[in-house]
């Protein structure tokens, strides 16, 4: 009975230093081979204006989501358009604007429209897919103050790009 006691507590003793030590070098290899996102905001000449890091959901810290907001050149209007990284695209998923002036709207068959219940509209599950995980932005002056909310922080296009084409981008490394 002693000898099967002792196998047994060897098999566990072994079990338990195969699963940690297996689980360390499968960690290392995982973090090794993950590719990490940036959302990339590039001037005309190629200069990067802001890099910020996206993790996905399932990754502790950083979001995957942020905001595009401006202000509307005419009315003064606060826009905002909501994207999200799902690892392999760039997603446009909502959009908010307190009224439909020009140049805003809802295209039928693109997103569900829903009041915003102050005179504003939502219009949700856009899930539109951006072509090359990329586009380009003539990014406005002060007053129209292009934005991006990420994590709770502002970063202001306009500050340093104003008037300028900007290229918004999701880059792996």
């Amino acid at each position: 009975m002693q000898i099967k006691q002792y196998l047994f507590l060897v098999f566990i003793f072994c079990s338990i230093f195969y699963s940690i030590f297996y689980s360390s070098i499968s960690h290392a290899d995982t973090q090794d081979s993950i590719q990490q996102s940036f959302l990339t905001f590039t001037d005309s000449d190629g200069n990067i204006l802001y890099e910020l890091d996206l993790k996905t959901s399932s990754q502790a810290g950083q979001s995957n989501q942020w905001i595009v907001r401006w202000n509307h050149s005419v009315t003064g209007i606060t826009v905002s358009d909501y994207y999200y990284w799902d690892g392999q695209n760039m997603l446009l998923t909502d959009s908010h604007t307190p009224a439909f002036d020009a140049g805003l709207g809802h295209i039928p068959g693109r997103g569900t429209l829903l009041s915003d219940g102050q005179s504003g509209y939502y219009i949700f599950d856009i899930d539109e897919h951006v072509p090359n995980n990329s586009y380009a932005l003539r990014v406005g002056s002060l007053k129209v103050n292009h934005r991006i909310i990420h994590n709770g922080n502002t970063y202001s296009l306009s500050e340093v790009a104003e008037r300028q084409r900007v290229i918004i981008s999701v880059t792996t490394k």
